[in-house]
């Protein structure tokens, strides 16, 4: 068994590489420039262009702090070796995913909560998101940050991104989605319809459809090429904190506070299935490769569900904390990699239902 505590592993001297993950979207149209890797004069210039302001005129959500503690956030290297994590006292690391412990630290805010990571198709970057109401682009190689996007009002609390590597989604407390060029930096489109913080973003594999969720309670739909409101889908009677697209996209999973996986056919617009997760708050959700879903309770709990059946599979206990982070080993349903509120990584053998 192998379980990472992060705040008693040494750093890393060096990481030379690693190749990199990203979601999936494509292509959309141009339009406002964020903020790129150019001169001071050029940068205060970009800076006060690219900053969206506030809509006085729109919804105004009620202020409240944000309460995940530990690991917030989890991806995976596109190659399977290495995994980026994000916790809520600012840190941004690279973690080795062979449970060997080699920590980089990328140097991010200390004290200021990270809620959201992201790998680059390149594998040369990684994003994170947090309190601090911009996403930071920051190159592996050097630990150095290349890009700082820059358009919303208040704390970002998701991100996700094409598997083109084309595009990045980021959306958070001031309501609004984001779309950014994942390249030049430069914003894309402001998706508008959210009257509550948005927590959770995922794309559907094809890339046509960009899913988003939060406090409002409803998970929107929207088409990515056009940027519009597709669907409204309403089921949950809290808010809703991760989403989740099958492998094969034909279908999206939803989960939070009200301790239910909702089980969507997004071309219709229907929920399939409810799953029940006896009433405790579900934080994170994700898919292997065979179509098993994962959901992480607040109980510490993971839960292991057939889609097919709309059973559950199996349990797995022994985390203890709040599981707020999931994610599977690419092109393997066996390895699962979870990040707890305690500030431990830990790597789950779920064919076995051991730990590492």
């Amino acid at each position: 068994m192998i379980i990472t505590t992060l705040r008693s592993v040494g750093l890393a001297s060096t990481l030379a590489s690693c190749a990199l993950l990203c979601a999936s979207l494509a292509g959309c149209g141009g339009g406002v420039g964020a903020l790129s890797d150019e001169p001071p004069a050029a940068m205060a210039a970009a800076r006060a262009t690219a900053v969206p302001q506030f809509d006085a005129a729109g919804p105004r959500p009620r202020v409240r702090p944000f309460v995940r503690n530990g690991v917030t956030a989890l991806a995976l290297s596109r190659d399977g070796q290495t995994i980026g994590m994000v916790t809520s006292d600012g840190a941004v690391r690279l973690v080795d995913a062979g449970g060997r412990g080699a920590v980089v630290d990328l140097g991010a805010r200390r004290h200021e909560a990270v809620t959201g990571v992201l790998f680059s198709a390149d594998g040369n970057s990684l994003v994170s998101v947090g309190r601090s109401s911009e996403a930071e682009v920051w190159t592996v190689a050097t630990r150095e940050r290349r890009l700082t996007l820059r358009g919303h009002a208040q704390g970002v609390r998701a991100v996700a991104g094409s598997s083109d590597g084309r595009l990045i989604a980021t959306a958070g407390e001031d309501t609004r989605v984001i779309l950014w060029d994942a390249v030049s930096g430069q914003l894309v489109k402001v998706l508008r319809g959210h009257t509550d913080f948005v927590n959770a973003l995922a794309f559907s594999p094809d890339g046509r459809v960009l899913a988003s969720a939060g406090a409002d309670r409803r998970v929107l739909i929207w088409n990515c090429a056009s940027g519009d409101l597709q669907r409204t889908l309403l089921g949950h009677a809290n808010e809703v904190d991760a989403l989740a697209f099958a492998p094969d996209g034909n279908g999206l999973a939803s989960a939070g506070e009200d301790g239910r996986v909702l089980w969507w056919d997004v071309a219709l617009g229907r929920q399939i299935l409810a799953l029940d997760a006896q009433g405790v708050a579900i934080h994170s959700l994700a898919f292997n490769a065979e179509g098993l879903l994962a959901s992480g309770g607040a109980d510490g709990r993971i839960q292991l569900w057939n889609m097919t059946t709309g059973r559950l599979d199996r349990t797995l206990t022994g985390a203890g904390a709040a599981v707020n982070a999931l994610v599977f080993k690419r092109g393997s349903g066996d390895q699962l990699f979870v990040g707890s509120a305690d500030n431990r990584l830990a790597i789950w053998d779920v064919a076995r239902g051991v730990l590492r």
